[in-house]
């Protein structure tokens, strides 16, 4: 009797170790700073609870945002679950507002929450953090002068700046040769003498035409570019009986005579007899027109 006795007793003992939350294999808080706070500062608590596979957090158990006391209150909750080492996590985010002004550095404590669990529970414990005041230090009554009162300035500390002066060296030298590309294109001072190139804008011109299947007044309009090219060059009109004299001026257009001729036999043609591209079609026109500006540039 007595031996069932012990065993009643040892059984009794065993079941009131087992905690409550058994179910709960570990909670670990992530607090912020407890101090530095004023009227009007928030802080973040976050619970980690691992528990169970098959237990849940029970979702009535979980503060309500509101009024907590009359100088805090819970702003925002929120709830997170995820799986972690073989069991359920839960993350139990609580966002804190503190309303409390104190005259002097005042130690305050959020009040521990109890979270229940389909099969046990746990405890958010309390967090204390230290409130601070907000006014005015007064150096008179702390002994000190105005002038030891005033902390000086924070010297500015260097700062390297890398790579940037020779990154900015280089921006200004390709602006600068940018620069002097665009003027020399445009023949800005100092290329203002650079010589004139008309069979080189004529022959850019009837480059952008189309082949040779083209309007009459498209071939005209490259008829019309190398005459003005060549009136150009020359000074003054140039007709089909000026060619030699032409030529014997400018040499360099020699090797070009036969189609110079015909270049001119095929304009009288097209303006006076009706005939387009029946000598000179438009592809031997841009040919020309080529060679012309070629002699031009290495002259």
């Amino acid at each position: 009797m007595r031996t069932r006795g012990l065993v009643g007793f040892l059984l009794m003992l065993l079941l009131m170790s087992v905690p409550a939350n058994a179910a709960v294999h570990w909670l670990r808080m992530e607090e912020p700073r407890n101090f530095g706070y004023f009227v009007g500062d928030t802080l973040q608590r976050q619970a980690y609870i691992l528990v169970d596979p098959e237990d849940t957090l029970q979702a009535a158990s979980l503060p309500k945002p509101g009024p907590i006391s009359y100088w805090l209150d819970l702003t925002g909750v929120a709830v997170r679950e995820s799986r972690a080492q073989g069991g359920k996590l839960y993350r139990v985010t609580l966002v804190y507002q503190n309303f409390y002004v104190p005259l002097d550095p005042r130690k305050l404590t959020i009040p521990e929450w109890p979270l229940q669990l389909s099969d046990g529970g746990g405890v958010i414990p309390a967090f204390a953090f230290t409130a601070s005041p907000i006014r005015e230090l007064f150096p008179e009554k702390s002994g000190e002068t105005v002038a030891t009162f005033l902390k000086p300035d924070a010297r500015a500390t260097p700062v390297s700046a890398g790579w940037a002066p020779h990154g900015l060296a280089l921006s200004a030298a390709i602006a600068l040769l940018t620069l002097v590309l665009l003027a020399w294109h445009y023949a800005w001072w100092p290329f203002v003498a650079r010589p004139d190139r008309p069979f080189t804008r004529a022959a850019r011109v009837i480059a952008g035409l189309a082949g040779d299947a083209v309007a009459a007044v498209d071939y005209r309009a490259a008829l019309l570019a190398l005459h003005r090219a060549f009136d150009a060059t020359a000074k003054r009109r140039l007709l089909a009986d000026d060619v030699d004299g032409f030529l014997a001026q400018h040499p360099e257009f020699a090797a070009c005579r036969a189609e110079v001729v015909r270049f001119f036999q095929s304009s009288r043609d097209s303006f006076f007899g009706g005939r387009a591209t029946a000598s000179m079609p438009l592809q031997a026109v841009k040919t020309l027109a080529a060679q012309l500006a070629a002699a031009e540039r290495a002259r």
